[in-house]
């Protein structure tokens, strides 16, 4: 919608007021997975990186798939950089 946007495949998803869009990135060739928050200016912020264990290379890999509570102040995402994996929470008014 936004020409700035990036060119690459991501899982993205708006948030509940249609002002923002976030997605994620695919692991890099450092395995470093990003969240990125974007508005109608531009990237607002990033998250990350996230680099999970070697086991989680591959076909195992974990993809972040950041989503929006309903009130668009929190995102939560799959990881596995902590060794396991687990859903995690980010307070966008703290962060």
């Amino acid at each position: 919608y936004w020409p700035h946007l990036p060119k690459v495949d991501g899982h993205q998803t708006f948030s509940p007021d249609g002002t923002r869009l976030l997605t994620d990135r695919y692991p890099d060739r450092f395995y470093e997975q990003t969240i990125q928050l974007y508005s109608e200016r531009g990237l607002e912020s990033e998250f990350g990186p996230f680099v999970p264990e070697a086991r989680y290379f591959g076909p195992t890999r974990c993809d972040l798939h950041p989503r929006w509570d309903e009130t668009g102040r929190y995102i939560s995402f799959d990881s596995t950089h902590d060794g396991g994996r687990a859903v995690y929470l980010l307070d966008l008014e703290q962060s």
